[in-house]
């Protein structure tokens, strides 16, 4: 791993340690709707549509352990869980089979997992293709992939970042640190250090090591009402999900 991915990892983990707390504390009430009301259902119904009984599951950058929980006592599958953040692992059921850990250099043999689930994660690193390149070797031969980032072409709903683009502005021009940003309070907000990326360089990374089965934009117009009423805090298509398959000379 080179310095600079090191000390990109220096600072995620300092970002993940000091926002652990509040972002459980968001999940648990719902007060970012685009979690609970787009992302969460949606990953969980991909999971149960993959997902068999019996098969192995990693969730690479688990945090709390929402999915990892969901597919342990809905599905009854064998559940792995790795993330930077001890602070959120520390909350997962006893029995889960939890470490802290980078996803850039995990500790699992090869081809050990079936399916491998990685939500909003490869924002937070630097080098995604070493991370990709991890998930695909723990990856069983013709196993899944199931990724989930922010959508890189909608990126500017309500974020504080030195980088802005609107209209394609920067959109191509390398990658970006950003700030996300969430409040916490009336006067008060805490934020998470990102890096932006083109659609494009996702996908050719991506297409390095897996076949892409199928891509969904989450909209909220498949939302509920209320949460409707708020849509101008958020982008009209808040996340990209992209389920893959290992590709065979990967094994």
């Amino acid at each position: 791993m080179n310095p600079d991915s090191q000390q990109n990892n220096a600072i995620v983990f300092k970002q993940t340690y000091e926002v652990a707390e509040w972002w459980q504390q968001i999940l648990v009430s719902g007060l970012y709707p685009p979690e609970t009301e787009l992302l969460e259902p949606a990953i969980k119904s991909k999971l149960n549509n993959i997902l068999q009984p019996g098969m192995n599951f990693l969730d690479a950058g688990c945090g709390e352990g929402r999915f990892a929980r969901h597919a342990e006592t809905i599905l009854n599958v064998k559940v792995v869980g790795i993330d930077i953040s001890f602070d959120l692992i520390k909350g997962m059921a006893e029995n889960s089979v939890v470490m802290r850990g980078d996803i850039t250099q995990m500790p699992y043999k090869s081809e050990t997992f079936d399916v491998v689930l990685c939500s909003m994660v490869l924002m937070l690193i630097e080098d995604i293709e070493s991370a990709i390149s991890e998930l695909a070797r723990v990856l069983k031969g013709s196993g899944c992939l199931l990724l989930a980032i922010l959508h890189p072409c909608f990126e500017d709903w309500g974020v504080r970042s030195e980088f802005p683009f609107s209209s394609g502005k920067d959109y191509l021009s390398g990658k970006k640190r950003r700030a996300w940003s969430f409040p916490t309070s009336e006067n008060c907000s805490v934020s998470l250090v990102y890096t932006h990326r083109s659609l494009s360089e996702y996908i050719n990374i991506l297409a390095k090591f897996f076949q892409i089965k199928n891509l969904e934009e989450l909209s909220i117009e498949n939302c509920n009402e209320e949460y409707k009423i708020g849509k101008k805090k958020y982008a009209n298509v808040e996340y990209l999900i992209i389920e893959a398959i290992k590709l065979e000379d990967q094994s």
